[in-house]
């Protein structure tokens, strides 16, 4: 998420929060780390959240979609609405489930 001044969003931190919920946590700052703790997590016996720092400037896809609901909360479309974003028919014929009806 694009979390910084410029933006007006922020996240706590993910890891003290799911430490405050008493679940195991890592947190992989680089590339370097990516092995280990990723091997580390996949040998853990529970559940285990892994905090990946990523630089802002870091082009992704596909892409998670936000929107922001009509009382300014921002809000995640389920994870079939992607981007890039499929045609209305080659996700119809795809999904398994309803299509989500934003609200």
């Amino acid at each position: 998420m694009a979390c910084n001044e410029s933006s007006n969003l922020s996240i706590p931190p993910i890891a003290a929060v799911a430490n405050a919920f008493g679940l195991k946590t890592e947190i992989i700052e680089n590339n370097g780390e990516l092995d280990e703790k990723v091997r580390k997590a996949l040998e853990y016996e529970g559940p285990m959240i892994i905090e990946v720092k990523t630089p802002i400037e870091l082009t992704a896809v596909p892409k998670q979609v936000s929107y922001k609901r009509s009382d300014g909360q921002m809000e995640s479309l389920p994870l079939e609405y992607m981007s890039p974003a499929l045609s209305d028919e080659e996700l119809a014929e795809n999904m398994l489930i309803p299509l989500f009806e934003k609200s």
